[in-house]
């Protein structure tokens, strides 16, 4: 895929700056979400998954933790990367097609962290039927989904489940890569990048500070996510008939 700027809406010198180069103050734009009553586990799902996707070096959004006075503003902020050329809905088929290694990567990212929302249109493109930027986003169902204070039960209903199929446990969407993926011969490839995701890496991100999940549910996720990224081989192996046109499996 292409290298990528992201666009900013507009830039002025800035007052303060000292030393050789010059700095700006630069205006840009963010989509932000907030928890809510129906909603509690919004920005944790979103900001561990944001930031378990970027240390595999997917192409999420740059993002961050912002608030105003106390944790009733907090929000989970994401840059936007649509600038003058609007983005499209990807298309499964031509982006497997153009980037083999990239679906693999985001449909195995999406097994880790549980993620049953996988569909076109949370995977954006600068061209459908060419596409050379990929961006992907909204995860605000993985891991703990959403209804209030069933996040650690739902991780335990998954431990066993690539949690992407569309069925009765998992829920949500079929992954809208699982049935146009036709080799698995990139799986390895993402399977050890995943392995090596340290523990303290997994702790420092599930225990931030404010992002509204209790002790018990950082301890759960914890766990969820360091025995996941070791058993992504054996989840696969176990549900493999769920990848229909993938009939060879090296790894396994």
């Amino acid at each position: 895929m292409d290298d990528y700027w992201l666009p900013f809406a507009s830039r002025r010198k800035f007052d303060n700056s000292e030393g050789v180069n010059e700095s700006y103050t630069i205006k840009t734009r963010a989509i932000g979400k907030g928890n809510h009553q129906n909603f509690p586990y919004l920005i944790a799902n979103e900001w561990i998954a944001a930031n378990v996707g970027h240390f595999l070096g997917l192409p999420i959004p740059p993002f961050g933790l912002m608030r105003k006075a106390d944790n009733r503003t907090a929000m989970f902020a994401s840059v936007r990367f649509d600038g003058k050329i609007p983005t499209q809905h990807a298309d499964p088929d031509v982006l497997w097609a153009r980037d083999k290694e990239l679906c693999a990567g985001i449909l195995l990212f999406d097994i880790l962290i549980a993620n049953c929302d996988r569909h076109a249109g949370n995977i954006k493109v600068n061209s459908k039927a060419n596409p050379t930027r990929v961006h992907i986003f909204d995860h605000d169902r993985a891991l703990f989904h959403v209804y209030p204070g069933e996040g650690i039960k739902r991780l335990g209903s998954l431990v066993n489940r690539i949690g992407i199929s569309g069925g009765k446990i998992s829920g949500g969407n079929r992954h809208c890569l699982i049935d146009v993926i036709d080799s698995a011969d990139y799986f390895l490839v993402w399977i050890d990048r995943i392995f090596t995701m340290p523990r303290p890496f997994i702790q420092m991100v599930c225990g931030r500070k404010g992002i509204g999940i209790s002790n018990a549910e950082i301890r759960e996720v914890v766990g969820f996510l360091d025995d996941r990224r070791m058993r992504l081989p054996y989840l696969l192996k176990s549900e493999k008939a769920q990848f229909s046109k993938i009939t060879h499996w090296p790894m396994l």
